[in-house]
């Protein structure tokens, strides 16, 4: 768990925050079609990959190696510590390190539940050579991030410590090996260690106690019931947190930390991958003698099935929304095998057909869920699940469950079609090419987790080569009755638990079991009437239709070709579809219409028998919806092309070269600014960035919740010139995501893509610059919907409740800070809205472009021609004005004068407590402005880690602290000052509070007066320098860097200039940094003393007016009897309601 962050606007004031997200409608999670963008050929070379050679039993039954072979080393020391030892150069100069010990929550005894999380935090307080928290004070000296669930996590099943690292220097590799032999074998378990520490753990108990902590414990109580796992949730109990010994912490862990189960991974940028093998049996061999003798048995727990259902509805008062979950366990099969491998395909494809399903049903009119998927996840060790879950109205979860469940039975009697099917394999197989093409750029850290994976769950991990050849040589093959057959896992009773959130009492258990009795019903009914029907139209065809009803699908097609699964998204999907006969696609076409003809096979056959059932049950007097039969699913057509008509290329009006950044600067004819940085820092990455000036400051209040809200609704129906189903198949097999934003100040759109997708996401920006959005009343009605009780889930929440207090405190009245309100909602246009979006990206001219990724200039010239510079320019009154940078109209906002100390009180269902500290940020106007704005970053970091160090390593009363700063109200004029703000929070106890924010102010005066130490200030310029070394191997960082440069109030026209300026003046920060310089520049920053003006707001849990009124102590009312104090309650109630009806905003 992790505190939350300080409650700030964002960086850049988008428009309000709420959670109605459906689904990323711009982008599939996977890539790979041939396309044009300049790549390095590393398409053909994926598609030239040959699959494996599995035409033999022997090969099938192989065992899949660990691999890729001479890479990984993979033994055991002589006392039985495994290890997993590989070399690999991404990111240069680091290691990304583990130990991994086979034991969790689950071995715990009920004296010791929370003993192994309590361990968990104990390494890093002390060991026999650290003390106080100094392996912490290591890992940040050395450039090594630490942080909440950053460095190590206790599941039920394992217990797992993590550290990133670099390797640049001899001496570290051999001191992050001795810290986790440390842990291995020598934490340091004192009474006093323990004692210290149990705040902290406490806190982390606490933070769970929120309602999504409340909602997931509840979840796995009734996943889990009846086994031990329901009752050995990893954070334990708070009796045990607050109580348990030192001894029986130390009896633990003498226990279970046995060498045995224990495990260490190095993977990292090392010279010598032998030397890092002889470096862990150096550190780790003296410490753990063998002995296994001492070794206990560490208890399994099987999965354990039920074939009656659990249903539950889960009712949380302060819950986000209304949602369904339904589970069906099953036992966890091990991966063993190519024929193991190919199962798992099948699942995964299941997976991808179903969620798409379900997300075309979220974007019908009238859809019974805003969102919707199906995954199949391992739970434990040993119990996996096939799960649906959806987000829904409020008042509409039995609708939603019966639409999860009717799509499954929908799949188990009609199967699925081969377009279905198209799409999901060549979504997977992008991932795999993608994956495969930057196999030499794999992340340390990803290596590292696949082999702690293969250690704690034996799953395989060949290499990514391997992998890719095998699923080239197993998709292929399998078909889309394989596929379809995975719904029947999905069953009532296959050890099926439904549950039902909601934050009022709508559902109930009775009408969860009669929703799913209706479905299944329908499901027989269905398979009757379709074996009657067939029977009538003829023994050939009711043998087919039989056929489609008991394997769920159609028998597919054997001996397809890798080609084929390597088709183009959706045309792909569609030269797959429909390889019935001639007579049954006639037959079907007379019969269902085009929809069914479209269904191949004994698919098509089946949905022929299941019309003309309900055909015949009209004819004999009742309809379809009486008989209550399943259709057959139905897709709609879709166009060949994202853009209809490809726009008249424009030219390239002025070229210029800048290679102190490496940019090639373009000024194309319709005025628009694209910058070129070509990388290969990773094979299939290209990031897109494109920015305009003038945003959401310059609507006045009247029009600026329609304008906030212009994104939102636009999104809903379609910004690229197609409704979001539309573009999600569009988009199938691609490797592409674009959107666009818009902030106080600006416009912004952005982009990622796979360099053979460069033209797709061009095409994607075109359409956002050229296409009309239109919508009518039925095309918002749900996504405004969504908003309304996003607003009302608001209000529910007692953390949303502080921070926009914390927001109203520090920014005053100014409308752009504060929350929208249903009263706002009310107002809001939307038509209005989407015109708005159409003028904030219709004229190309004031838009600067940053394409930063693996591309050539050459082969991307062309694309950016086209559909950047085919943008026209449009007349002026029918686009945003062209504004100005420094004629910007600023946001109106004043820190407060004074010092504001306030509680928000709210009742809750369980007591927490969240604190803010706010100070003002004052960077006068002047020649160092921009040199400044970099100090705020550092003091930020630097006071963070301060404030940890004081609030939990020294009185041990936080799990962590969060610390930001707020720049972006400051309009981004070239002159003038800079205001904002610096945050300061954490969670904690509500009855220490106030102390610990009198701790924290007064650290700040001190630092004020005294500044940091040196070993703060060289820890803060390590962790800096690092993450700039990190970062100049990401194409993230450089596309910020550029954009920056062409943003700073430095620049002159030429971007190396103020690229260079920036980075002199980060140098010269970096080298003048000491604890002195540190002091001027919080004096210089932020008030002097701190103390004197900032704004603290805590959150402080109470209980109902009606209660505390029952309460009362009989010595204060003495002629209290309980009939007046039931009319006391009533007359409470009452007064609740006035309240609430006098303190409703008035606009």
């Amino acid at each position: 768990m992790t505190s939350s962050p300080p409650s700030h606007p964002d960086s850049s004031l988008d428009a309000p925050s709420l959670d109605v997200t459906r689904l990323n409608l711009t982008r599939s999670s996977s890539g790979g079609t041939s396309g044009r963008g300049g790549g390095a050929g590393h398409a053909s070379s994926f598609r030239s990959l040959k699959p494996l050679d599995l035409r033999s039993d022997e090969s099938r039954s192989a065992a899949i190696p660990l691999g890729p072979e001479g890479a990984v080393f993979h033994g055991r020391l002589d006392n039985g510590v495994s290890y997993y030892v590989r070399r690999n150069g991404k990111p240069q100069n680091r290691a990304a390190l583990a130990l991994a010990i086979r034991v969790g929550s689950l071995v715990e005894q009920e004296e010791e539940r929370g003993v192994a999380h309590i361990l968990e935090h104990l390494a890093f307080s002390a060991t026999r050579r650290y003390s106080n928290h100094d392996i912490v004070r290591f890992l940040e000296s050395i450039g090594a991030e630490f942080g909440a669930c950053q460095n190590a996590y206790t599941s039920a099943d394992e217990t797992v410590f993590e550290l990133q690292l670099p390797v640049d220097k001899p001496e570290l590799l051999p001191h992050a090996v001795s810290v986790l032999a440390d842990f291995a074998s020598d934490i340091r378990i004192s009474s006093e260690d323990v004692e210290k520490e149990r705040g902290a753990v406490m806190e982390e108990w606490r933070e769970r106690r929120g309602a999504m902590g409340r909602m997931q414990d509840a979840h796995w109580q009734l996943l889990m019931k009846g086994s031990k796992y329901a009752e050995r949730l990893p954070i334990g109990l708070e009796s045990v947190i607050r109580g348990v010994p030192a001894a029986t912490v130390r009896r633990f862990y003498h226990t279970w930390y046995h060498p045995a189960n224990m495990a260490v991974v190095a993977v990292g940028d090392f010279p010598d991958a032998q030397a890092v093998i002889a470096l862990l049996e150096e550190h780790f061999a003296p410490k753990l003698p063998l002995s296994p003798s001492s070794l206990p048995a560490v208890p399994e727990e099987p999965f354990q099935p039920h074939s009656d259902p659990r249903f539950s509805v889960f009712v949380e008062r302060e819950a986000g929304g209304s949602a369904v979950m339904v589970s069906c366990k099953a036992a966890i099969h091990p991966m063993v095998t190519p024929a193991d491998y190919r199962l798992y395909l099948v699942e995964e494809l299941f997976q991808a057909a179903l969620s798409h399903r379900l997300f075309l049903l979220s974007r019908r009119p009238d859809p019974p869920f805003y969102a919707a998927a199906a995954t199949v996840e391992a739970l434990v060790k040993s119990t996996r699940s096939f799960s649906l879950s959806a987000s829904c109205q409020d008042k509409g979860t039995l609708k939603a469950l019966e639409a999860l469940w009717m799509e499954v039975a929908r799949v188990q009697v009609h199967g699925i079609s081969d377009r279905e099917l198209a799409m999901a394999r060549v979504q997977y197989l992008a991932d795999i090419e993608s994956a495969y093409v930057e196999r030499e750029q794999t992340y340390s850290e990803s290596l590292r987790d696949e082999y702690l994976q293969h250690f704690l769950r034996d799953e395989p991990s060949p290499g990514i080569e391997y992998e890719a050849r095998l699923a080239k040589a197993l998709l292929p093959g399998i078909t889309a009755a394989e596929v379809a057959a995975v719904a029947s896992n999905i069953s009532p009773s296959n050890s099926c638990v439904v549950k039902i959130v909601e934050p009022r009492a709508q559902a109930t258990v009775e009408a969860i079991r009669g929703v799913i009795d209706r479905v299944m019903q329908a499901k027989e009914a269905t398979l009757l009437a379709a074996a009657a029907a067939a029977e009538r139209m003829g023994e050939g065809e009711g043998e087919e239709a039989a056929g489609a009803v008991e394997s769920g699908g159609e028998a597919g097609q054997e001996g397809e070709e890798v080609r084929d699964v390597e088709g183009e998204g959706a045309g792909a999907a569609a030269k797959e579809e429909g390889e019935a006969s001639e007579s049954k696609a006639e037959l079907a076409e007379a019969v269902v219409g085009a929809d069914a003809a479209a269904m191949p096979g004994t698919a098509a056959a089946t949905a022929v028998a299941t019309t003309a059932a309900v055909a015949a049950a009209a004819a004999a007097g009742g309809d379809g919806a009486t008989v209550a039969l399943i259709e057959p699913w139905t897709l709609d057509d879709i166009p060949e092309s994202i853009v209809q008509t490809p726009p008249v290329p424009g030219e390239v009006q002025e070229q210029r070269e800048y290679p102190g950044v490496g940019v090639t600067e373009l000024r194309l004819s319709n005025g628009m600014r694209v910058a070129i940085k070509c990388t290969d820092f990773l094979d299939d990455q290209i990031l897109i960035s494109g920015y305009a000036y003038g945003g959401l400051s310059e609507v006045p209040y009247a029009q600026y919740h329609t304008a906030a809200m212009a994104q939102t609704i636009a999104g809903e129906v379609g910004i690229f010139g197609h409704p979001p189903a539309v573009m999600a198949e569009l988009l199938a097999g691609k490797r592409v995501e674009v959107g666009g934003k818009l902030s106080s100040y600006m416009r912004v759109f952005s982009g990622e893509c796979s360099p053979d997708d460069l033209e797709t996401a061009l095409q994607l920006v075109y359409q956002l610059f050229t296409c009309r959005i239109t919508a009518e009343q039925k095309d918002v009605a749900l996504i405004m919907q969504m908003t309304r009780e996003a607003v009302r889930a608001q209000r529910r929440d007692p953390f949303t409740a502080f921070a926009n207090r914390v927001r109203e405190i520090s920014y005053g009245s100014s409308y752009q800070f504060k929350p929208i309100t249903e009263a706002d909602l009310r107002r809001v246009d939307f038509k209005r809205a989407c015109e708005y979006l159409e003028r904030a990206f219709k004229d190309p001219t004031p838009f600067t472009v940053v394409i930063v990724g693996n591309t050539r200039l050459a082969a991307a010239l062309p694309l950016i021609q086209q559909y950047l510079g085919g943008i026209p320019v449009p007349p002026p009154d029918d686009a945003m004005p062209r504004y100005e940078r420094d004629s910007l109209t600023p946001l109106p906002f004043k820190f407060p004068d004074t010092l504001i100390r306030e509680e928000v009180r709210r009742v809750m269902v369980e007591a927490q407590g969240s604190t803010q500290i706010t100070f003002p940020l004052d960077i006068h106007a002047g020649p160092k402005v921009v040199e400044e704005t970099m100090w705020v970053g550092f003091l930020t970091k630097l006071l963070e880690t301060r404030i940890m160090q004081l609030l939990r390593f020294k009185h041990g009363q936080i799990y962590t602290v969060a610390a930001s700063s707020f720049l972006g109200g400051a309009r981004p004029s070239r002159e003038g000052g800079v205001r904002g703000d610096l945050a300061v929070a954490f969670s904690c106890d509500p009855k220490s509070a106030w102390s610990l924010v009198d701790l924290s102010v007064a650290e700040m005066d001190r630092l004020q007066r005294e500044g940091p130490s040196e070993e703060d200030v060289s820890t803060a310029r390590e962790l800096e320098q690092r993450a700039h070394e990190m970062g100049l191997q990401e194409n993230g960082f450089w596309l910020d860097r550029v954009v920056r440069a062409y943003q700073t109030r430095l620049y002159d026209g030429n971007v190396d200039h103020s690229f260079q300026a920036l980075e002199d003046i980060r140098l010269t920060l970096i080298s003048q940094l000491s604890a002195d310089s540190v002091r001027v520049m919080l004096t210089q920053l932020l008030p002097m003393p701190c103390s004197k003006q900032y704004t603290a707001v805590s959150l402080v849990p109470t209980q109902p007016l009606w209660r505390r009124l029952l309460s009362l102590p009989p010595k204060q009312h003495p002629g209290l009897t309980s009939e007046s104090k039931a009319l006391l309650a009533v007359l409470a109630a009452a007064a609740i309601g006035v309240v609430v009806w006098r303190c409703r905003p008035r606009h």
